[in-house]
């Protein structure tokens, strides 16, 4: 990590995140999920990224992110600082009536995974998508 990296630690989270969620693709993604079934059912749905490092939940108009705290991702190093392994590291809360959602509940905390986690959100998000 970078001087300005660590000086910069808390906006750096935000700031990724923000630019994730307004991405024009995401604003695709969250209308269809808005207007599809899995939000008027109230559906409980999850998926978790291939190096079991993030995870997505969407239940209740929200997509709860969590993220696994470890810089390394070996089974045998713990992250004493973080008793769970998947912490929550933000929300996407959706209003389907008014069409809009937000991103909420930023833990920038985690700036040590970040770009992992941009990297896991893409494939969570938008796998086969082309």
């Amino acid at each position: 990590m970078s001087l300005y990296s660590y000086l910069n630690r808390e906006s750096i989270v935000i700031n990724k995140l923000i630019a994730f969620t307004q991405a024009p693709k995401f604003a695709t993604l969250m209308e269809l999920l808005m207007n599809s079934d899995i939000l008027t059912n109230n559906r409980h749905i999850g998926y978790t990224s291939p190096n079991g490092a993030t995870e997505i939940d969407i239940h209740n108009s929200k997509i709860t992110i969590k993220v696994d705290t470890r810089e390394q991702l070996d089974p045998n190093v713990r992250d004493e600082l973080y008793p769970s392994k998947m912490m929550p590291i933000a929300e996407v809360e959706i209003d389907s009536e008014a069409g809009t959602y937000a991103l909420t509940n930023i833990d920038e905390r985690f700036h040590d995974v970040i770009d992992r986690t941009i990297e896991d959100l893409n494939y969570l998000f938008y796998q086969g998508m082309n």
